[in-house]
C-alpha cells in the first residue's frame, strides 16, 4: 500500500513481506538463529505494539497494562526483552517468556534507563543513568 510500510524478513536467501498490522505500520528489530522475529506494528489506536513473527504468524506480545510495548532483543529460547508501559504509563523493562510478558523492574531491574540486548543464558544488557547524570553500562545475571 502506498500509504504504509511494512516489516520484512530476508532469511536463508528468501525476502518475506511480514504485514503492517491494523495501521498499516510496521518494522522489525531483529531475529533469532530460528528466524524467529521481533518488531512492532502500531495499533488500531496508533500505539507500537511489540509483535514476534514466528511460522508466518504475527503475535503481540502485549503490554504491562499501557498502551505500548517495544522489543529490544530476542534470544533463540525464544525469550524476548523489551520496554513496556505499564498503567502509570512509565516505561518498565520487561521480558516476554513462554506466552507471558513479566515486569523486570519487579525482579531489580532499574527502570533509570533501558535494557538492549539479551543473550541465550538470559544476562541481559542495559544501560542506567546515575543521580549524577553519569551513564553506566550494566550485566543482570538471572536469577
Amino acid at each position: 500500500m502506498p500509504d504504509g510500510f511494512h516489516a520484512a524478513l530476508w532469511h536463508l536467501g528468501r525476502g518475506t513481506d511480514l504485514g503492517a498490522g491494523p495501521f498499516n505500520r510496521s518494522n522489525t528489530y531483529a531475529l533469532n538463529d530460528h528466524g524467529w522475529t521481533i518488531g512492532w506494528q502500531f495499533s488500531a489506536q496508533q500505539y507500537p505494539r511489540g509483535i514476534l513473527w514466528r511460522h508466518g504468524r504475527a503475535l503481540d506480545i502485549g503490554t504491562l497494562g499501557g498502551n505500548t510495548t517495544e522489543p529490544r532483543a530476542i534470544n533463540n529460547n525464544g525469550e524476548i526483552l523489551a520496554m513496556s508501559t505499564a498503567t502509570d504509563n512509565l516505561a518498565r523493562p520487561a521480558l516476554w517468556r513462554r506466552g507471558v510478558l513479566h515486569d523486570l523492574s519487579l525482579a531489580g531491574v532499574s527502570m533509570q534507563g533501558e535494557v538492549v540486548d539479551l543473550d541465550d543464558l538470559g544476562r541481559i544488557a542495559g544501560w542506567i543513568r546515575q543521580d549524577s547524570g553519569v551513564v553506566r553500562a550494566v550485566v543482570y545475571e538471572p536469577r
